[in-house]
């Protein structure tokens, strides 16, 4: 969830650029929305030729009339009629058949359009293209012998379908300003994180496209400017933040309701987690809204169910296995969970822990 502060630039202290990372934008200018790296487009089925009006007859002289033969004119009678139109509907699905199997890929009925390779070779996280296709293809549709769920669920919901018309992706809103300079400046969590990576090798490029270069954004991490991530309601309020990424976790001491979105296992599974927190949306926007002085939502993070992962040094595969054990925890709902498995929760912040910077 990033909420846009004031319109100024400057962050806390000197903006710093990001350095090149392993996850970090590539060097190749990023396709737009409307112009992505996929397979050429299906071409809509040709538009049927309009009837054509039979030419009128010639008048005969008026001293050769005809005599009626009692038989019907079998020449049919002129109909107007009109080019038939493209339904929304048809255009969705060519735009969604341009934009398959890649970045910029939607749902309209067809799963498999949905898979291909990311924006940015970092989120193949390490898999051949060929393996993370078939990986993303179990993701969506499932696989009871890997026992994964699948995500179709996300697509056919309400939620989904009102992002779809939002977008407008077949009627764009018309750009009408230039020669504006807008500069702002984003503030993940980690840049090595998937919801990071997408704005830097995706989204950044693509809004620059749009708006024909008027509006820039750059990226930088909580570490790098040295904050924790507890104050960004307020920072992203008085401007001091342009753009940030909120983790509920780090600012549920300052509103607690916000902390209803990571309130972990009290979901049984994927779909009704994802529900929850799409109707909890509106609320939530509300809230942030609140605290930020009019600061609006700008994107959602959708991080597989809001599962959590526990790593260590050995198997952690008992709840005994969890005694005495200090476990980092972000949030005061994974300091609970944490707690009532018999372990230590020890509170740091992305900003504070050692995630190496590349």
């Amino acid at each position: 969830m990033a909420a846009c502060g004031s319109d100024e630039t400057s962050g806390t202290g000197t903006a710093v650029e990001p350095s090149p990372t392993a996850t970090s934008a590539p060097a190749a200018e990023a396709p737009s929305p409307a112009v992505t790296e996929a397979p050429e487009p299906t071409a809509v089925p040709p538009t049927p030729e309009p009837g054509r009006a039979r030419p009128a007859a010639t008048a005969e002289p008026a001293s050769t009339p005809v005599a009626p033969t009692g038989e019907p004119d079998e020449t049919p009678a002129f109909e107007a009629t009109e080019t038939p139109t493209v339904s929304d509907e048809e255009k969705l699905a060519a735009y969604a058949e341009e934009h398959a199997n890649g970045p910029g890929a939607i749902f309209v009925g067809d799963p498999t359009q949905l898979i291909g390779p990311p924006p940015h070779e970092g989120l193949l996280f390490q898999f051949p293209p060929e393996q993370y296709n078939l990986l993303a293809g179990a993701a969506i549709v499932g696989s009871p012998e890997l026992q994964i769920p699948g995500h179709l669920f996300i697509y056919g919901s309400d939620y989904y379908q009102g992002l779809i018309r939002k977008a407008k992706l077949t009627n764009p809103t018309e750009l009408v300003s230039s020669g504006e300079e807008i500069r702002i400046q984003h503030v993940c969590l980690d840049r090595q994180l998937p919801p990071c990576v997408l704005i830097q090798a995706y989204l950044a490029p693509n809004i620059a496209r749009r708006t024909n270069g008027q509006v820039e954004i750059s990226v930088i991490s909580l570490a790098e400017l040295q904050i924790d991530g507890q104050a960004t309601l307020t920072q992203v309020g008085d401007g001091t933040l342009d753009m940030v990424n909120i983790f509920t976790g780090y600012v549920a001491g300052a509103v607690p309701a916000l902390e209803i979105q990571s309130l972990w296992g009290s979901a049984p599974d994927w779909e009704t987690s994802y529900l929850t927190l799409t109707d909890l949306a509106e609320d939530v926007d509300r809230l942030v809204e609140e605290e930020t002085d009019g600061s609006r939502v700008f994107n959602r993070n959708w991080l597989a169910g809001s599962d959590q992962w526990i790593y260590g040094g050995e198997p952690l595969q008992t709840i005994e296995d969890f005694d005495g054990l200090k476990i980092r925890v972000n949030s005061a709902s994974m300091s609970d969970f944490v707690g009532g498995m018999g372990g230590e929760p020890v509170f740091l912040s992305t900003g504070q822990s050692h995630f190496k910077q590349v």
